[in-house]
């Protein structure tokens, strides 16, 4: 008995060992990296891919993907003519395992999908509430290119390229923005203007960032990402804006067919002065507005309400009439 236990123990010990072996040894796949959690705390610094070591139980490493996640984030701000306009964009972004806190641990592998989404959504949303108030809807809508410029340039650079051009030396050619500028600072109701002008340069300067961290903008580094792209969608006003739109124009095709009558009604009392004010008004709104049906009728016939004024035109004034 005492032999078939001392084996029993051996396989134990040797089963022990395995497992303790077996767990100080981490494999990371390609295009992830390790983040080491220790007694339920983060570590500083990151695991790269490959075979990794840690402490046995103690440790735990937390595999981050390095692959591109896509989300649609999306804006609204007021306008200088008082209109809602919304933003739609396609957010391409990924982990960035280089960006690290003041304590020196990954920033990203602490904060959730969720919180990057909106975060960057209210961020960009402050930063173009700013310049809003500059630009009345329309510039926004036919200006998408600088617009999506700017947006890029909050969204990936670490200084936005309206900050830190240098107008007097600008070397850009015909500039003719930077030429009447001068020296003066760009102000936010220029941004369009500035944009339209720069965004060769924009699309030069993010080419270049992907490959110095030390260029990530204050957004990346806050969440912790590396954001490779933003397409801008189809700039447009919100859904409530375009029903008050619809609305007002409505009302102004109203008010127009309304002067419309009136100035015709007027014209058939002074043409034919034995037309009642009735039949006149009548006659006027079957010009402007031919498909709707009428409950009043004050001219009987076949011939309709037209039919009806013509009808008591004098006989040697009707076109085709008896001579």
């Amino acid at each position: 008995m005492e032999y078939w236990l001392n084996i029993l123990f051996m396989v134990g010990m040797a089963c022990a060992a395995l497992y303790i072996i077996a767990d100080a040894i981490v494999f990371i796949e390609a295009v992830n990296y390790g983040v080491v959690w220790r007694f339920g705390g983060q570590t500083k610094g990151v695991r790269n891919e490959g075979l990794n070591a840690k402490i046995p139980i103690v440790d735990e490493i937390k595999i981050v993907s390095l692959q591109l996640q896509t989300k649609i984030i999306k804006v609204e701000f007021t306008t200088k003519d008082n209109l809602r306009l919304v933003i739609p964009g396609s957010l391409q972004y990924r982990a960035d395992k280089k960006v690290f806190g003041k304590d020196g641990r990954n920033i990203f592998v602490r904060i959730s999908d969720e919180a990057v989404t909106i975060g960057v959504e209210k961020d960009v949303q402050a930063k173009l509430g700013g310049i809003g108030g500059k630009y009345d809807g329309k510039d926004f809508i036919q200006n998408r290119q600088a617009l999506d410029a700017i947006i890029n340039s909050i969204l990936r650079l670490d200084t936005p390229l309206h900050l830190s051009h240098n107008v007097a030396a600008c070397n850009a050619s015909n500039c003719a923005f930077c030429q009447a500028q001068g020296s003066k600072k760009i102000e936010a109701d220029q941004l369009i203007d500035f944009y339209n002008a720069h965004w060769q340069e924009v699309k030069t300067l993010l080419d270049d960032e992907e490959n110095h961290v030390e260029n990530r903008s204050g957004i990346e580094k806050r969440y912790g990402i590396d954001i490779v792209k933003y397409s801008l969608s189809e700039v447009n006003f919100t859904a409530e804006t375009q029903a008050a739109q619809e609305e007002k124009k409505q009302a102004d095709y109203r008010a127009e067919a309304g002067e419309k009558i009136l100035g015709l009604t007027a014209y058939a009392k002074l043409a034919l002065p034995g037309v009642s004010d009735q039949q006149a008004l009548n006659w006027a709104d079957s010009i402007v507005n031919p498909g709707t049906p009428r409950k009043v009728v004050s001219v009987e016939g076949e011939s309709g309400v037209l039919g009806g004024l013509l009808a008591l035109l004098p006989k040697n004034n009707r076109k085709g009439g008896e001579n």
